[in-house]
């Protein structure tokens, strides 16, 4: 997973770079249909429908840092952001030596808790189906590991120390 903060960290660079030239940057969505038009030009549709026209085309294959993560959907949730509840991982010393639980069970769960288990106190997965969509090897390397992995479950509320608890 380090490769992707570096991934993250160089479409960023890539962005600066290119914005000498003033192009048009388009993030954060999925293109379904490419025409290539007879003047050498081609029409790019997005998922939602927008239309983009353009004579170069960079294929970035995957989500990558750049994917709107999708955010818990339990009551007071918000309260824990940037705090205790994160959607992403910029810096892995973050974690360092701290209880970390992911929810989820596909690659970036699974690679997560990868990266994270050398270095957090403890890693926890939690999981609502007992089969992961990750990749076998990232699996197998995560049930080999100290990884606590919970499923079937889901997340259900939030407690704090403070004794105020959240749930729905």
């Amino acid at each position: 997973m380090t490769e992707n903060l570096e991934l993250y960290d160089v479409t960023m660079q890539l962005i600066q770079q290119v914005n000498t030239f003033e192009p048009t940057i388009v993030l954060g969505q999925e293109i379904e249909d490419l025409e290539r038009r007879d003047d050498g030009t081609f029409v790019l549709t997005s998922t939602a429908g927008d239309r983009h026209w353009t004579r170069t085309i960079i294929m970035a294959i995957g989500f990558g840092g750049l994917r709107k993560p999708v955010k818990i959907e339990i009551d007071g949730a918000e309260r824990y952001e940037n705090t205790n509840l994160s959607y992403s991982v910029h810096n892995l010393e973050d974690f360092r030596g701290k209880r970390v639980l992911i929810s989820g069970g596909g690659d970036s769960a699974v690679d997560w808790a990868n990266e994270l288990e050398p270095i957090a106190a403890s890693v926890t997965l939690v999981h609502r189906r007992d089969q992961f969509k990750g990749l076998e090897r990232s699996v197998s390397n995560m049930k080999a590991s100290s990884v606590s992995i919970r499923t079937p479950y889901r997340l259900e509320g939030f407690h704090s120390e403070d004794g105020v608890s959240i749930s729905r």
